[in-house]
């Protein structure tokens, strides 16, 4: 099949995180004629393994995932599972099914290759489940490589950086909790003290390479009683480390330091994904003026693989992702497999 058909019909099948039933069953009908070692990776993940005989292993990554948008992109082959693939990752599973069906015919390449379909990239979790299943220490990987459809870059150009490309990101929850009352009566307001927590993370928490928004504020039930319960949500996104461990213990003494009392919870979505300088150089594609405060947990592989490269691919001017009328033009996606066939010298 080509391309632009896996690309549509995975498209129609988008599914959420971690129940992509469907979308795995379709991706494993494909690689069960092209010769290659299927392995599950938990529910629905799956790597294609093309194993040539050679001393070192090439991975690629491609997303399984959608999300949980009304599609409005007006599309003959639109989603119209309450779900959506508004982050390219339809894109991204047909170019490496292409890459794999290229390989099978072919039979042959400077290195063995490992081709694996990631589950839940946009939950908490994905490589993370692809890693504790222990496929990468029963299968030796020397580098790793991504490729992510993106707005507002020359279309069809390939782009990424050595070193930081995408910024850590870790999600907080904070629950002020308080006796409440009416107007007259003297307590603590729940939302106050929500709200002077969401003015610290805007104007002073957000220093150096750290960026957070509050996007979700809930409280109060009735307009003349103080709120006795009040929740606010959010994002910290950050390039070094150290500045993300930082801004956690700031903003959970903050919060701790209000007249409610409070429970903050904060998890680790996945820390900055450091590129490969070899890798990166030794491709020479676009390099991008700044690293962006995007998150992606492609960085999670960094841990158990030497080499990772994440590289950009330019959609033009499209809508953003993660909206309802996100869409791009196909032939990109031949950029992409063109660059994916470079690695693997076929």
């Amino acid at each position: 099949m080509s391309i632009v058909t896996y690309r549509r019909e995975l498209h129609t099948l988008a599914e959420g995180g971690f129940c992509e039933f469907e979308t795995s069953k379709y991706i494993k009908r494909v690689l069960a004629l092209l010769g290659c070692e299927i392995m599950t990776l938990g529910k629905t993940g799956l790597a294609a393994y093309f194993d040539f005989g050679k001393n070192k292993t090439v991975a690629f990554r491609a997303e399984l995932d959608a999300l949980p948008i009304n599609e409005e992109t007006g599309l003959e082959f639109a989603a119209r599972t309450g779900y959506m693939h508004a982050c390219g990752h339809d894109g991204h599973m047909a170019m490496l099914l292409e890459l794999c069906e290229i390989i099978s015919e072919r039979n042959t390449a400077k290195t063995n290759v490992l081709a694996i379909f990631q589950p839940g990239e946009e939950l908490f979790g994905g490589a993370e489940s692809v890693i504790k299943t222990d496929i990468f220490k029963n299968i030796k990987v020397d580098e790793m490589y991504t490729i992510h459809l993106r707005p507002n870059l020359t279309i069809g150009e390939l782009y990424s950086t050595s070193g930081v490309i995408y910024c850590g990101s870790s999600e907080f929850d904070i629950a002020f909790l308080s006796n409440g009352g009416h107007i007259d009566a003297n307590v603590t307001d729940a939302i106050e003290c929500a709200a002077r927590t969401i003015i610290y993370i805007k104007d002073e928490l957000c220093t150096g390479d750290v960026r957070a928004i509050s996007g979700v504020i809930h409280g109060g039930a009735a307009r003349n009683i103080s709120a006795p319960r009040a929740e606010i949500s959010g994002t910290l996104r950050y390039f070094l480390p150290s500045s993300g461990e930082n801004a956690k213990l700031k903003l959970t003494a903050f919060a701790e330091g209000q007249k409610c009392a409070c429970h903050v919870a904060i998890r680790d979505y996945a820390p900055p994904q450091n590129n490969s300088p070899e890798l990166f150089l030794r491709y020479c594609i676009n390099t991008l003026a700044s690293p962006l405060y995007f998150a992606d947990d492609f960085s999670h592989y960094s841990k158990v693989i030497p080499k990772t490269l994440y590289v950009l691919l330019g959609a033009g001017d499209v809508a953003p992702l993660h909206t309802s009328k996100f869409d791009f033009d196909e032939n990109v996606l031949f950029s992409g497999v063109s660059f994916y066939k470079r690695i693997l010298n076929i």
